[in-house]
Parts: C-alpha cells; sequence; structure tokens
C-alpha cells in the first residue's frame, strides 16, 4: 500500500498543475495556428449531448437537445474544414462523448466529411446499447467504421439499476442479445465495463467478463470508477478503495487472459487493433468539438466548454480553444513514461534522445524503481511492464483522467461564472 500511497500523492502534484496552467493562463495567440499541423496523425471528434446524463460520468456532456445538435454538427465540420485549410494530415479519427450516435444521419454526414478531408485508416466511434439498431449499425458500417466501442459498464441488473441504466438502455440480458446481433459486422467490437461502482462485488466483476467471453466480444475495456472534484477522500477510505479495486485487477487479469491479450493495462483483446486510449498510441492528436482537449506537438489545447461559444467560433473560422498549455521538457517526460508504461512497455533509449541530463537521470531512476519493486522487468532491451506492475499503471492512469476532469470541472466552472479563458491576462 506504501507504494500506491507514493504514486497518488506523485500524481496529485503532477495533475493539479494542469488546473494552475489554466488558472494562470495566456492568452490565445493567432500564430499558434502557424504549428506543425503536418507532424498530427490523429483527430478526436468530441460530441456532448446524451439523451439522459449518467451519474458516474466525468466527461463534457450536456442534455440532447436535437436543433442545437443538429447546428452543433454543422459546425464540426466546418472546424473540420478549417483543420483540412491549416494542413493536418490525419489518418485515424475518434469520435467520443457524449454520445456520437446522438443522431445517426448527422454523425454519418461528419464521418463522410473526414473521409472526404482525408486518407482515413482507422474510425472509432463509441455508442450506447440503446442505439444498438439494425438501421444504426447498417449506417455506422456503410460510413467506414472500423470499431465500435459499446458503453456497458456491467451487465448486472442490481448495477445497472443503481447508476439509473435500466430504463435508459435495458436490462443485462437485453444488453447481451443486442451485442450478440452484431458480432463480426465490425473489425472490432468493444464493450467498456467499470469495476468500483458503487455495490459492485468481485463476484460481478467475475461475471460480467464471463458474459463478454461467452458472447466472443472482440475486445473488452476494464476501467476503474473515476472521480473528479468534491475533495479528497479519508485516508481510510481512500485505503479500502484501493485495496478493492486492487483486487478486482488481479481477478479480471486472471478471468479475461490468456484468450485475451493486453493492448493497454486496461484494454483486452482478441486480436490486434484500435483501442480506447488513443493518447497511448498518439504522441500527438488534435481535439475537435466543445471541452475536445489536443496535444500538438508538447502543447496541450482546451477547447471551450460551451456548445454555444464553440458553434460561434466555427461559424466565424476561429480558433475554439479556450486555452493552449506547452508542457515543458519535464512535463512532457513525466507524461510520454506514463502513456508508455499504461502501454505496457518502455522505450528507455527513444525516452533519453535529446534529453536533460536531469531529464534521463529521473528516466534512469523511474526505471530502476520499477524493476526493484517487481512492476518491470528487462526483456531484449526493451523494459517491459510486468503483470504486478500493470495495477501501478491503472492507478496512475485513473489519476491523470481524474485530475484532467479536475481540469474539465474548471473550465466550465469559469464558463458559468463569464470568465472568458481564450482572453484573460496571466496572473501577476
Amino acid at each position: 500500500m506504501l507504494i500506491e500511497y507514493f504514486l497518488t500523492r506523485y500524481m496529485h502534484r503532477y495533475t493539479s498543475r494542469l488546473v494552475t496552467a489554466a488558472e494562470e493562463r495566456a492568452p490565445i495567440e493567432p500564430g499558434m495556428a502557424t504549428r506543425d499541423t503536418a507532424a498530427v496523425p490523429m483527430l478526436y471528434v468530441h460530441i456532448p449531448f446524451c439523451k439522459e446524463l449518467c451519474p458516474f460520468c466525468t466527461f463534457f456532456r450536456i442534455p440532447f437537445d436535437e436543433q442545437l445538435a443538429r447546428r452543433y454538427f454543422r459546425a464540426l465540420r466546418r472546424q473540420l474544414n478549417r483543420y483540412h485549410d491549416l494542413g493536418y494530415q490525419f489518418s485515424t479519427v475518434y469520435f467520443g462523448g457524449g454520445t456520437p450516435t446522438v443522431l445517426p444521419d448527422e454523425l454519418a454526414l461528419t464521418i463522410d466529411e473526414v473521409r472526404r478531408l482525408w486518407p482515413i485508416q482507422e474510425c472509432s466511434v463509441e455508442t450506447n446499447p440503446s442505439d444498438l439498431t439494425p438501421s444504426n449499425i447498417e449506417l455506422l458500417k456503410t460510413c467506414g467504421v472500423n470499431r465500435l466501442s459499446v458503453g456497458v459498464q456491467s451487465f448486472q441488473d442490481n448495477l445497472l439499476e443503481s447508476v439509473n441504466r435500466i430504463r435508459k438502455y435495458g436490462t443485462g440480458a437485453d444488453i447481451q442479445h443486442r451485442l450478440s446481433q452484431i458480432r463480426g459486422i465490425f473489425d472490432t467490437l468493444n464493450v467498456d465495463l467499470i469495476f468500483g461502482l458503487e455495490g459492485q462485488t468481485h463476484a460481478d466483476v467475475i461475471a460480467d467478463l464471463g458474459i463478454v467471453k461467452q458472447l466472443g466480444i472482440d475486445q473488452v475495456t476494464c476501467y476503474p470508477l473515476m472521480k473528479s472534484g468534491g475533495g479528497r477522500q479519508s485516508f481510510d477510505g481512500w485505503r479500502r478503495e484501493v485495496a478493492w479495486k486492487k483486487q478486482a485487477y488481479r481477478l479480471i487479469r486472471d478471468t479475461i487472459e490468456p484468450e485475451y491479450v493486453p493492448s493497454s493495462a486496461w484494454c483486452f483483446s482478441k486480436n490486434r487493433g484500435m483501442i480506447d486510449e488513443y493518447i497511448v498510441e498518439h504522441s500527438s492528436y488534435a481535439g475537435a468539438g466543445a471541452g475536445a482537449f489536443g496535444l500538438e506537438g508538447g502543447t496541450l489545447a482546451v477547447n471551450v466548454f460551451s456548445v454555444e461559444k464553440y458553434i460561434e467560433a466555427a461559424e466565424n473560422n476561429a480558433d475554439a480553444a479556450a486555452f493552449r498549455h506547452p508542457f515543458d521538457s519535464g512535463e512532457n517526460l513525466r507524461y510520454l513514461l506514463l502513456m508508455q508504461l499504461f502501454g505496457g512497455g518502455i522505450d528507455f533509449d527513444g525516452l533519453c534522445r535529446g534529453q536533460t541530463p536531469l531529464c534521463k537521470f529521473f528516466v534512469r531512476t523511474s526505471v530502476a524503481l520499477l524493476r526493484l519493486a517487481g512492476a518491470a522487468v528487462k526483456k531484449s532491451g526493451r523494459i517491459t511492464v510486468a503483470k504486478r506492475g500493470a495495477y501501478y499503471t491503472v492507478l496512475l492512469m485513473k489519476l491523470f483522467f481524474e485530475g484532467v476532469g479536475d481540469l474539465r470541472g474548471f473550465c466550465l466552472d469559469a464558463h458559468a461564472s463569464g470568465t472568458n479563458l481564450d482572453t484573460a491576462r496571466p496572473r501577476a
């Protein structure tokens, strides 16, 4: 538990710098549009609308309004054309939310526009169980979607009821039936499951994975429940939660392997394919849509957290970023190290290349500590995360995403209070 405690303290300090960067933001400079756009291979498109909001979700989402959503999709397509004019050369696109399939016809038009503008090789779309209708599936397949990711969260009815999902998406049996009807249609069918829901038992976790295996799902992403804002837990509460999730993760690995192999620390696949955590596979990516994040050449870009302001920016052919934060060399190195650990291995020479002696010392020390703790091993000259160390990377990524959630919360509070993040001056 000592290792988990120090990792938690470390990540809290690291992610708190993101909120500090937003608080001490500099105004957006027009010259930022001249960055090296050709070196950004991946596009993330955010659709923030949901017909109903789930209580556990920390992503930027708002209640569905059809008129507003159609305006938003049109604005998205305008921004995509602006990205094309700026010289972006995307080969991969992810549609996340929210619920990207909230308006299937608009989503199809947007996918078609992306494919018209760029030679897209991979397209991933998130959806909910209620949208797995024959007409929607046919439309997505026709658009060339390679990977469909379904937010199931759990097949256990008591847990679905506790998070208000049965009325919206059906029982666990209903969801199983819908999934069984679409096997083999897409290159990869992914199911998202959560561990750490209130009232969930380890037996529930094992039962959910058994259903995934029985259905023959291509890929399953098992991620821990994430929380942001609202202060920190007591030490005893934190310790109990960590112990429960650590045991749950061990059971996940024991249950799902070897039939499924890790594509990341919490994504398990039968075959090689796209995964949810595109940030692991791409060190540079652009974000389109309100509340979307991008990381381009080591600079974090965060779009406005207002659908109306986003539409206004797109209609005026303007930059939709609320603020940008260039990572310093230390921040960038820690970010890259975290992503490589989560992906299962460390490119030691690549991380150290071009770094200062202090940064190289940080990498060497981190690797030495991981090996000392039995969390990583050296195989054929490569540092590989051991099964024991995989849970530590799950904890680190959970804390990272919670920190991003805190940044998202700060931006939303700023918008609600009328603070314009894109024009504010740095604090003295």
